[in-house]
């Protein structure tokens, strides 16, 4: 018999430790299994304040969310949010400046592990109301007034490219639906575009691709397609491909639209406009 043999109420408690340890490691793994695989999702709302906050002080602005922030977290995390209001600048009225009635983001991080690709599923809006205001003197209310930091914050390591994150992203589909913007010049006269929608893939070391439709003055038809180089080469002028109109002459008739007013509308950087088959050309 061994002397220091251990008494039954002894080896007792150390199988019952020792079943308790293993049953809350297994717990803690199908646990982090279940979040990984499966996902679960929160409600985020207790948030609002907080980020509406971190806007507000980066732009110099008043921002508010009224509506829904819910995220998945898992390896495929997702976010959606609604009711973002951007306030107007002072002086411009009581309006909003911008309104979003729901975002989404969709995301895939098993490529980044694998592949160092960050794979997005989806990134979708809807429901953007934008008021443009332009002042005789020649101010307007887009032009946002950032908060001068305290002081310069110290130098760290290098911060990330833009090439590098471009050279990152997967993006396999973007949507938005119903953007409205409204135009009021310094005679007050009232200018109107809408999007009705807008589709756009730039899938790992594929062309950029994106098509949109929608209506100048509430009244006058447009259609985009737009193909460009691949997103790792966005930062470089020579790759935005070039862009084809169609819809605006043939529906517009006498009225075209000026070089200025339809650079305005497309809302690119472009050197020059040429007439083309149906409509215009923008090449780069």
């Amino acid at each position: 018999m061994l002397p220091h043999a251990l008494s039954r109420p002894l080896r007792r408690l150390l199988v019952w430790t020792a079943w308790t340890v293993a049953t809350l490691v297994l717990i803690v793994v199908l646990g982090f299994l279940y979040v990984t695989f499966v996902g679960i999702s929160v409600d985020a709302s207790f948030l609002r304040a907080t980020i509406a906050q971190t806007f507000s002080d980066n732009i110099g602005r008043p921002v508010r969310f009224e509506g829904p922030m819910e995220m998945e977290i898992s390896a495929t995390p997702k976010l959606r949010i609604g009711g973002l209001h951007i306030a107007n600048a002072p002086g411009y009225g009581d309006r909003d400046f911008a309104s979003l009635g729901e975002a989404r983001l969709a995301v895939d991080l098993w490529p980044l592990l694998f592949s160092r690709k960050l794979h997005v599923d989806e990134l979708a809006g809807s429901d953007v109301q934008v008021r443009l205001q332009v002042k005789a003197d020649g101010s307007n209310n887009w032009t946002f007034h950032r908060p001068q930091p305290a002081a310069p914050k110290p130098a760290g390591s290098p911060s990330i490219s833009a090439d590098q994150v471009f050279t990152l992203l997967d993006i396999q589909r973007v949507t938005l639906e119903n953007l409205k913007v409204k135009y009021v010049g310094p005679d007050d006269k009232s200018h109107y575009f809408s999007l009705h929608a807008l589709k756009a893939q730039s899938p790992a070391d594929q062309p950029f691709q994106a098509s949109l439709r929608g209506a100048v003055e509430k009244e006058f038809a447009y259609q985009l397609e737009f193909t460009g180089g691949k997103l790792a080469d966005g930062s470089r002028r020579k790759n935005l491909g070039k862009i084809g109109v169609r819809g605006l002459a043939s529906q517009i008739g006498q009225r075209i639209l000026s070089e200025h007013q339809l650079k305005w509308i497309l809302g690119v950087l472009v050197h020059r406009i040429q007439p083309g088959h149906g409509g215009f050309v923008i090449r780069p």
